[in-house]
């Protein structure tokens, strides 16, 4: 998912048609060259979303993402772009349901599927001013990625960025911005070699902590 903190007109959304393209791209070259420059296309129309905010631009890159899922090579990126298109056309419980048609193995994390039902269920919530389901569905997504993180980083000694990424900007949502700047001051001593990355969550999160109105998309 894109590193970007986006405000709720321009957080990433889609939706619309599914257009069954090939039955199969596997071992085809040709068909899966074509997945790809499907989703190029749809990466392009949503830049130009985002240059024009002219909503046309979406549909046509849903389309194209709908089409590049028919390869394996570009199915899981073309998933996380569909994802962020439903935020951006507000189809909230779309997304819950579309989440929720998936396997784990659909994301490059197992924990994204959980994140992203509760993500979808917050906004949902959010949309109708009820903060306090709101507040419960992002509190639901801190022990799933935190779990994952305990789980992974025993298997390889190391930390991946991504899922602190996730972790902190739902954490942003719902926590004191003080309670973030220790948890990440915490994590600077106990990774000294991430430490810029650290300090760049900070920089990002904390200016978005505690702000309800705040929107920006996990990755």
């Amino acid at each position: 998912m894109v590193k970007i903190i986006l405000n709720k007109t321009s957080v990433f959304i889609m939706a619309v048609i599914a257009i069954v393209y090939f039955d199969s791209c596997n071992g085809q070259s040709q068909n899966s060259d074509t997945c790809i420059t499907h989703l190029k296309n749809a990466r392009r129309n949503l830049n130009a979303y985002y240059k024009s905010n002219d909503q046309s631009s979406l549909a046509i890159a849903m389309n194209e993402v709908e089409q590049s899922m028919q390869c394996d090579k570009t199915k899981r990126g073309a998933i996380e772009l569909k994802l962020s298109l439903l935020i951006l056309l507000n189809q909230y419980q779309h997304g819950y349901q579309y989440v929720d048609s998936l396997g784990e193995t659909d994301f490059k994390l197992k924990y994204k599927k959980g994140m992203w039902q509760n993500f979808f269920l917050a906004l949902e919530c959010e949309s109708k001013f009820d903060t306090v389901g709101r507040n419960k569905y992002y509190n639901n997504i801190i022990p799933i990625v935190e779990n994952y993180i305990q789980s992974e980083n025993k298997q390889k000694g190391q930390i991946d960025e991504e899922p602190y990424y996730d972790l902190f900007f739902i954490k942003a949502k719902v926590s004191d911005p003080k309670q973030i700047d220790f948890e990440l001051d915490s994590l600077k001593q106990k990774y000294p070699s991430e430490g810029d990355f650290f300090e760049g969550l900070k920089s990002t999160f904390l200016n978005i902590a505690g702000k309800s109105n705040a929107r920006p998309s996990p990755q």
